[in-house]
């Protein structure tokens, strides 16, 4: 039971090749690209919930264990069947995020085209591709520029 929790514990965390740094990155970075001074407020966050979750953990899954917790039993076969594919996701998201990352950029690339139709209107959103390119993006074709453009958009606002 404990390395399970961990594995989804070193997730949470942010941990390389785990789900959550995905996740983590692409906002950190969309966030410092745009508001800096939370960018900064976010990584403290990160570091802050990394400490926390690794405090809990030694304090649940390190040392003798008293009353009840003393004969409870470890994760059952079947119970691990279940859990199995959850981590199996965790760490195919964390090494292959590609194709969740295109769909929804699809996804949003369609609903912002949309509002745009509708009379919608957002400076960010009129011009289109302003992210500045990331290291080693020479063609202009980064898997994740389609991701920083969505989260370095604007407040929307009613056209008048």
């Amino acid at each position: 039971m404990a390395a399970l929790f961990t594995v989804v514990m070193l997730a949470s965390i942010g941990l390389p090749g785990l789900s959550g740094f995905v996740s983590e990155y692409l906002i950190l970075i969309g966030t410092f690209a745009t508001h800096a001074w939370w960018g900064v407020v976010g990584a403290f966050g990160v570091v802050a919930a990394a400490v926390y979750l690794l405090w809990g953990y030694q304090r649940v899954f390190h040392g003798r264990a008293t009353g009840e917790n003393a004969t409870m039993t470890d994760a059952t076969t079947k119970e691990r069947w279940v859990i199995a594919p959850v981590i199996a996701l965790i760490v195919v998201l964390g090494v292959f995020p590609h194709p969740l990352l295109d769909a929804s950029r699809r996804r949003c690339s369609n609903s912002s085209s949309t509002s745009l139709r509708a009379g919608w209107t957002s400076d960010r959103v009129q011009r289109r591709n302003t992210v500045d390119p990331l290291p080693g993006d020479t063609a202009g074709r980064h898997p994740l520029r389609g991701a920083l453009a969505l989260l370095s958009r604007r407040r929307w606002r009613a056209p008048r």
